[in-house]
């Protein structure tokens, strides 16, 4: 997961705001997750939403673009949500120190 510097865009930014918002915050909703604009060793990681514990993160706008410009990724937005709740995310989480985000997606 995380922020990638090798995509290639074939759509202006903008048209991805309204999905990757709703993606979004409905992961915020449902988990108590929030945004949290991120940093990776100094270099800007855009904007994410995180886990309460801080342990974990999804960048939906980058999730949004891979499935919309990769005609071979599986959309597997439904499943990644799945997976988001605290049962199942404290077992790919495990005992990461607040900081040391895990990317999801």
């Amino acid at each position: 997961g995380g922020p990638r510097s090798n995509l290639k865009t074939t759509r202006p930014i903008s048209s991805f705001r309204l999905p990757m918002f709703v993606l979004g915050e409905q992961i915020c909703r449902t988990y108590d997750w929030r945004w949290l604009e991120l940093n990776f060793a100094g270099v800007a990681g855009g904007v994410n939403v995180v886990e309460p514990q801080g342990r974990a993160y999804v960048n939906p706008t980058g999730l949004i673009k891979d499935i919309v410009d990769d005609s071979r990724r599986a959309n597997n937005t439904a499943l990644l949500f799945n997976m988001l709740g605290p049962e199942v995310l404290s077992s790919k989480a495990g005992e990461l120190a607040p900081g040391r985000y895990l990317g999801l997606c």
